[in-house]
């Protein structure tokens, strides 16, 4: 069976209601436009969890610069953090630090493995968040909402409506079999919502009394189907339609049921000339309009002239419809709270090799032929007889939702319980018809409608079946449980599709839709395409769109909040402070500072700038720059002992006394340098200007925030035959630093 044809597929915004209101707005689209907006989409997720991930470094950074001392290591995760690193340079920056500093700190290895694993989850999670912005758009295996010009009902009162039946059992034989079957199912199944209806089966009693073949009943029912789910049909929870049947099914025992009557006996006219002697079979399980006494019967001829079984039209009963039922079954087989149905199977000339015990293939009669392939005579089995019955009991409810209220369900009972059929007063305009359609197509299609026959699939050709087991009866049933849904689902569906798109004579019996509730029908149904369309989740799309927005515009202005929020909350100061001053441009900035370079503003902001005019030259190579190491203890102690007060402040200069010393010779230099940073009256300063020989390295630079600052540096010691470095530092409270070597 083919798949949904192209132009049948509604395009644009439509809700799938199987998926809730909101979840289920789907926009369908042709396939260009959904890869189009796959590949913008993960554009746009990942642009949001970049953001996202900026923030949580963020976080991270502000949570440990708690302003306690710390070593090297940690200073330099925190310089790590600052500049925002993806997952993955997070992870090769943190395992390179814990290999430098293996032999240098405590256990680098656990401090630098929380960076690993926290930048190895985000990338997961990243992948696990683009792989779901990629399911916003399917492409492929989708539900599509049925959109057809050819839309229309049907008119079972004529005689043509017999071409849509046969036009329907044909392709519910193909489909029932490559569909209903155990495992993976072929793309072909890929038509329907719900490829399959499952049945749930067990052994029962016989309900048949007497004319039970057999002690058991097999029992196969639907369950509470959800129209919807199971058929396709797009309807909202406050208007769903459910149905459930049930079959208790049984081989029927033909003693003192059957009776052999010659042809010639009977007034009807056949398509051919009586043969002489030809002989009629009858099975009576209760009259028939046509037959007072026998309900089916077959020509024994065909019975000799044909190898292969057949089933035929099964006669059923109905007591709402006794009138119109077809037979008037046998006290046995007439049920108040369901409705009977019989299957006859034709055996026909169907030969065995071995005999068979299956009630419904029931084969012990014994015949010697000639087989002319192996040129010898060799036994066969023969039927019993030619033809046997399977009595069904069949149920039916159906049930619709109802606003502000539970559920409301007929009996579990015959699909048709009086003569006005079954009442649903408090069903919508929508459900009514959806009901009514339910019930059209379960009576317009019965058990039995089907050429398939399970016993013959593996060897149709065979000249005698090598064996059956003694359950083949059951396998029968299910096959024609398996037809009847299929069935099911064509039929339901070929109203919104348009019966004239399975049978072209359609013109004689469809009805074209009229009524509001009609016209609905016709927008409600839902298939499968392979391909060749788009599904957008409006939600998901709309998620991911606002999802990345919202971390851009919290990225891009948390931190301006909160450096405008330490202006008048001094918790946060300090913190925002260590974020700036870790800032590349603020680590530049030092760098210069450090080899007296530019005359340096904007000290507080995130982007520190130099004077107009101030030319930087490059910083010097690590080929040919000195190591700066710690201050020495004397530097400061000397500092300490002999502060040099500042007055006199004024803006365009300030004045410093200085003190030159030189580490290591006996040289002493004196030294004026200015200060780049801006200071005020308010805070009397101090300063202190010293050479050190470049025999003892120097250590990392104080902040801008610890009370004083490295105002100028150079390597000028003219006379002193030694290398050095000239240090001015100023601060109101210059001291030595006990962690510093002397």
């Amino acid at each position: 069976m083919a798949e949904l044809q192209s132009q049948l597929v509604k395009r644009g915004l439509w809700t799938n209601w199987d998926q809730g209101a909101i979840m289920g707005k789907t926009i369908t689209t042709d396939t260009r436009n959904g890869t189009i907006l796959v590949a913008l989409l993960a554009v746009i997720s990942t642009f949001g969890v970049t953001h996202l991930w900026n923030l949580i470094v963020f976080s991270i950074h502000q949570i440990r610069a708690d302003g306690r001392s710390s070593d090297g290591l940690f200073h330099q995760q925190q310089v790590l953090l600052r500049t925002l690193p993806s997952p993955i340079a997070m992870i090769a920056d943190s395992l390179k630090l814990g290999w430098a500093w293996r032999r240098h700190t405590h256990r680098p290895y656990i401090r630098t493995s929380m960076p690993v694993l926290f930048g190895l989850l985000f990338a997961t999670a990243t992948v696990a968040i683009s792989i779901f912005s990629s399911l916003v758009v399917s492409t492929s295996n989708l539900e599509v909402l049925v959109e057809s010009p050819f839309c229309g009902f049907l008119n079972t009162s004529i005689i043509s409506f017999q071409t849509f039946l046969g036009t329907i059992t044909t392709l519910g034989d193909t489909y029932a079999d490559q569909c209903y079957v155990s495992g993976t199912l072929p793309s072909v199944c890929n038509v329907f919502t719900k490829p399959k209806i499952d049945l749930f089966t067990k052994s029962v009693p016989c309900p048949f009394g007497t004319v039970c073949a057999t002690k058991d009943a097999f029992f196969l029912d639907s369950g509470l189907l959800d129209v919807g789910q199971s058929f396709g049909l797009n309807l909202p929870t406050t208007e769903a339609v459910k149905i459930r049947q049930a079959s208790t099914c049984a081989v029927l025992s033909a003693v003192n049921r059957t009776e052999v009557i010659p042809a010639s006996k009977f007034a009807f006219v056949s398509w051919r000339p009586r043969i002489p002697g030809e002989e009629y079979m009858f099975y009576n399980y209760g009259p028939t309009p046509s037959f007072p006494n026998a309900t089916w019967g077959l020509q024994l001829l065909s019975t000799n002239t044909s190898r292969l079984p057949n089933i035929a039209m099964a006669p059923y009963y109905r007591p709402g419809l006794q009138d119109q039922s077809s037979f008037n079954p046998i006290p046995e087989l007439k049920f108040e709270t369901g409705d009977t149905l019989l299957v006859f199977l034709v055996l026909n000339a169907m030969r065995f090799r071995k005999p068979i015990n299956d009630p419904l293939f029931a084969a012990h009669r014994a015949e010697n032929v000639y087989e002319s392939q192996i040129r010898r005579n060799w036994t066969i089995y023969m039927g019993d007889l030619p033809a046997k019955g399977v009595g069904c009991l069949q149920q039916t409810q159906l049930c619709h939702a109802r606003r502000g209220g539970s559920d409301f369900c007929t009996e579990f009972g015959s699909i048709w319980p009086n003569k006005t059929g079954p009442s649903f007063p408090d069903a919508s305009k929508l459900q009514q018809l959806t009901l009514d359609l339910l019930i059209e197509i379960s009576t317009a299609f019965q058990l039995g409608s089907t050429s398939i026959i399970q016993a013959i699939k593996q060897s149709p050709f065979a000249s005698a079946l090598p064996d059956l087991p003694d359950n083949q009866w059951v396998s029968e049933v299910t096959s024609w449980h398996n037809v009847y849904w299929s069935e099911m689902q064509l039929g339901l569906s070929s109203y919104a599709v348009g019966p004239k798109v399975r049978d072209p004579f359609a013109d004689s019996y469809q009805i074209r839709p009229s009524s509001a509730a009609q016209k609905r029908f016709c927008q409600i149904q839902k298939m499968r395409k392979s391909g060749g369309f788009a599904n957008i989740n409006l939600f998901g799309l709309l998620f991911v769109i606002t999802f990345s927005i919202f971390m851009l515009v919290i990225d891009v202005t948390l931190l301006k909040f909160l450096v405008f929020l330490s202006n008048f909350q001094k918790a946060f100061s300090p913190r925002i402070d260590v974020w700036l001053q870790d800032g590349i441009w603020q680590l530049q900035q030092r760098a210069h500072q450090a080899q007296g370079q530019g005359s340096w503003m904007n000290l507080e902001k995130d982007v520190p700038i130099t004077g107009r005019g101030d030319l930087l030259p490059g910083l010097p190579s690590r080929q040919t720059q000195h190591s700066l190491g710690t201050l020495p203890k004397s530097i400061l102690a000397s500092s300490r002992s002999n502060p040099i007060p500042v007055q006199n402040m004024t803006s365009a200069a300030m004045k410093t006394s200085t003190q030159s010393l030189n580490v290591g010779s006996n040289a002493v230099t004196p030294a004026t340098p200015t200060s780049p940073y801006p200071t005020t009256a308010q805070s009397p300063t101090h300063t202190l200007v010293s050479t050190v020989a470049l025999a003892q390295p120097i250590g990392v630079l104080p902040r801008r925030h610890s009370g004083h600052s490295i105002s100028t540096i150079s390597t000028n010691n003219p006379g002193s035959g030694q290398p050095s470095i000239q240090i001015s530092i100023q601060g109101s409270n210059v001291a030595a630093d006990p962690s510093l070597p002397n």
